[in-house]
C-alpha cells in the first residue's frame, strides 16, 4: 500500500474526501436521527448505534468507490489506491453519524465534535502538500560573516492567540444564546486558522508514515463513535429511569416528543408482556374503619388517617381495569420498573379499599401523602377519584388533578433520593350527600415518557374535617 499509494497530487484524495463528505452526510442528516419511540432495553440501544455507524461506513464506502472509478479512468489512480482512499478518509467521515444524531437532539456536545470534525478534513486535505524531501531535510544555519535579523514581526506571533481568544468568546456567546450550530461554526472557523498556522511550518508527518497508520486510527475513531452514539442514545431507554434522566441532564439535550400511538385495536393485545399488572401491597393496621355515617352530612371530629395497603393496577386503553389473565404480584412502584411492551401508553392506579361506606360530608378535604422516586424529567400528574362500589348505580367523584411538584423540578437532578410529598384536594360542596368506599389515586406523567410507569407511592391518606 505504501508504494503504490504515495498521494503526491492532493487530487487524489480531495476529491473523494470531499464526495463522501456530501453524500455520506447526506444519507446520515436524514436517517441518524433520534427514536420515535423509547428503546426497550441495552439491545436495541447497541443495535441502533451500530445501524448508524454501518449506514455511514456503507455509503462512504459507495461514495470513496465511484469516484475511484473516475479518477482510474483519468489515470490518476490504479487498483491499490481504492482501499487506502477509503481508509484515511474514513477518519473524518466517521464522525457524521454522532454529529448528525447530536444535531437532531440539540445537545450542547455538538459545540466539541462539530470543530473535531473539521480539524480532521483539514489534516486529511494537507498531511500530502509538503514533499517528502522538504520534510526530511533539516535546516541548518550557514556560517557567514554577515548577520541579518529575520525573526518574524511581533505582531505575526501574536496573532494566532488573538484570533484564538476572540473566537473563544464569540463561540462562549453563541453558545450562552443557545445558538450551538452558530458556536460550533466559529470554533471550527477557529480551529481552521490556528491548525492552517501549524501547518505552515516544517512539522508534517511523512505520507508513508500517515498511511501505515491510517487503518489504526480509522478503527480507532470507529470505537470511539460507536460508544458515543451507544452513549448519546441512552436517554432513550424507556424504563431504566435513573440512567435515562441522567444523560439528558449530562447530553444537555432536548428528547422529542414521541409519536402518538397506533390504535389499541393494532397494538394491545399481541405484544409480549402481560395484558395487565397488579402490585400488591401487605395489610397494615388502620386508624379507623370507615363507618356508614348515620347522618349523611356529619363530620369526623379530628383528622383520621387511613395507611395505603390497597393495590396499583397498571393496565392499557381501552380498558378500565386490568384484565383477568393481568399478573398479580407483590411488589412496590418505586422498585418494581413496570413498562409499556409497545407504543401504547401505560395506565397506572393506586386503589384503596375502606371495607363499609362513609359519608362526603365527613371531610372538607382529603391529604394524599406520596412518596416520589422518579428522576427522569416530565411531570407527574395526580388525580383522586371516589367511590361507592357497593351501591347499585356506581358514581364516581372526582377531586381533581394537582401536578407533583417535585416532577415539575428543571433540570431534574442526577441523583436525587426520594422525595416526601402531601397533595390536598378539597371535597366539592355538590357531593357532601354521596358516600364512598374506596379511593382510586390516578397517576399519570406526561405523554412524552408515559411508556413507562411512574416510580411514586402512595403512604397513606388524611380526612381533614
Amino acid at each position: 500500500m505504501e508504494a503504490a499509494l504515495t498521494l503526491a497530487n492532493s487530487g487524489a484524495i480531495k476529491r473523494p474526501l470531499k464526495v463522501s463528505l456530501v453524500l455520506t452526510g447526506l444519507a446520515v442528516g436524514i436517517l441518524c436521527k433520534p427514536p420515535a419511540a423509547p428503546l426497550h432495553g441495552w439491545g436495541q440501544l447497541i443495535s441502533r448505534a451500530s445501524l448508524y455507524l454501518l449506514l455511514a461506513a456503507a455509503t462512504h464506502a459507495l461514495a470513496v468507490w465511484g469516484m475511484w472509478r473516475r479518477l482510474r479512468n483519468d489515470g490518476e489512480a490504479d487498483r491499490s489506491h481504492l482501499w487506502p482512499l477509503i481508509w484515511i478518509a474514513w477518519i473524518a467521515i466517521v464522525w457524521l453519524p454522532l454529529i448528525a444524531l447530536l444535531t437532531r437532539e440539540h445537545s450542547d456536545w455538538i459545540v466539541i465534535f462539530e470543530p473535531l470534525v473539521g480539524v480532521l478534513v483539514m489534516l486529511i486535505l494537507r498531511w500530502d502538500a509538503v514533499p517528502e524531501a522538504r520534510m526530511e531535510a533539516p535546516r541548518t544555519r550557514q556560517p557567514t560573516v554577515v548577520w541579518m535579523d529575520d525573526s518574524p514581526a511581533l505582531w505575526r506571533v501574536l496573532l494566532p492567540a488573538v484570533v484564538l481568544s476572540i473566537m473563544l468568546q464569540v463561540g462562549g456567546s453563541l453558545m450562552i444564546a443557545g445558538e450551538k450550530l452558530g458556536a460550533g461554526a466559529v470554533l471550527t472557523a477557529g480551529a481552521f486558522y490556528l491548525l492552517e498556522c501549524w501547518l505552515r511550518r516544517p512539522r508534517l508527518l511523512s505520507a508513508s508514515i500517515v498511511e501505515r497508520s491510517s487503518r489504526r486510527v480509522s478503527a480507532i475513531n470507529s470505537l470511539a463513535v460507536w460508544l458515543l452514539l451507544a452513549v448519546a442514545l441512552t436517554p432513550f431507554l424507556a424504563y431504566y429511569g435513573s440512567i435515562a434522566g441522567g444523560m439528558r441532564n449530562v447530553m444537555a439535550m432536548h428528547v422529542p416528543a414521541l409519536k402518538p400511538p397506533p390504535p389499541a385495536n393494532a397494538t394491545g393485545k399481541n405484544a409480549a408482556g402481560y395484558s395487565g399488572i397488579i402490585l400488591v401491597q401487605p395489610p397494615k393496621p388502620h386508624e379507623i374503619v370507615a363507618p356508614v355515617a348515620p347522618d349523611p352530612f356529619g363530620s369526623l371530629g379530628k383528622p383520621r388517617v387511613i395507611e395505603f395497603d390497597g393495590a396499583y393496577w397498571y393496565f392499557k386503553a381501552p380498558d378500565t381495569q386490568p384484565e383477568p389473565t393481568a399478573r398479580v404480584a407483590h411488589g412496590d412502584p418505586i422498585k418494581n420498573h413496570i413498562f409499556s411492551t409497545n407504543l401504547q401508553p401505560l395506565q397506572m392506579e393506586a386503589h384503596q379499599p375502606l371495607g363499609r361506606p362513609l359519608a362526603l360530608s365527613c371531610c372538607r378535604s382529603l391529604r394524599v401523602q406520596m412518596k416520589n422516586a422518579d428522576n427522569v424529567p416530565g411531570k407527574i400528574s395526580v388525580e383522586v377519584l371516589l367511590r361507592d362500589t357497593s351501591s347499585k348505580r356506581i358514581e364516581t367523584v372526582s377531586l381533581g388533578t394537582i401536578v407533583l411538584p417535585s416532577s415539575a423540578v428543571s433540570p431534574m437532578p442526577l441523583h436525587r433520593a426520594p422525595v416526601e410529598e402531601a397533595l390536598t384536594f378539597k371535597v366539592p360542596t355538590t357531593a357532601r350527600g354521596k358516600t364512598f368506599n374506596e379511593i382510586t389515586v390516578r397517576i399519570t406523567p406526561e405523554h412524552g415518557r408515559s411508556l413507562a410507569g411512574a416510580q411514586v407511592a402512595v403512604e397513606n391518606f388524611v380526612l381533614q374535617p
